[in-house]
């Protein structure tokens, strides 16, 4: 939980524009070492089930 907290206010920091001086990045003391965690808390593919069921209602 404090590992995504801190990845989500660092990349909110990356925006366009900003100096190296504006990005914030973490101070939490294990923050690179929960680094392994990168590839499990970025989303995978999805695959949106709601508009098919709701045309199969439709039409069915």
């Amino acid at each position: 939980s404090t590992y995504r907290k801190c990845r989500s206010t660092y990349n909110k920091s990356l925006v366009t524009g900003s100096g190296a001086d504006e990005v914030d990045n973490p101070t939490w003391f294990a923050y690179s070492a929960m680094r392994f965690l990168d590839g499990t808390t970025d989303c995978g593919k999805t695959l949106n089930t709601v508009s098919k069921y709701i045309h199969s209602v439709r039409v069915g």
